[in-house]
């Protein structure tokens, strides 16, 4: 299996029909590593209000850790309804 990492070694995705030659391939131009075991998106507890972000660890190993969803911001469409509600609002 094939991991794709990005900052801090974060698993951003997998290859899992993937020669052991062909990852180390992919190994070589710095953009994942080879992992010979088992992972899957899936595994952890979901949390309400936190995203799981798996880490490749040096020792091989896999971690998990349960990062806050930050708050939803409006669009510039929903500020512009707001004022424009705000508007109608005080016309009245």
């Amino acid at each position: 299996m094939f991991l794709y990492l990005g900052e801090n070694r974060r698993i951003a995705a997998l290859k899992d029909n993937i020669s052991r030659y062909d990852a180390k391939k992919l190994e070589q131009k710095g953009i994942g590593a080879y992992f010979n075991g088992e992972f899957s998106f899936f595994m952890g507890e979901g949390k309400p209000g936190y995203e799981k972000a798996f880490y490749l660890n040096e020792d091989g190993t896999i971690r998990v850790e349960y990062e806050k969803i930050p708050p939803r911001q409006p669009t510039p469409e929903e500020v512009m309804q707001a004022k424009l509600d705000y508007i109608m609002m005080m016309a009245e």
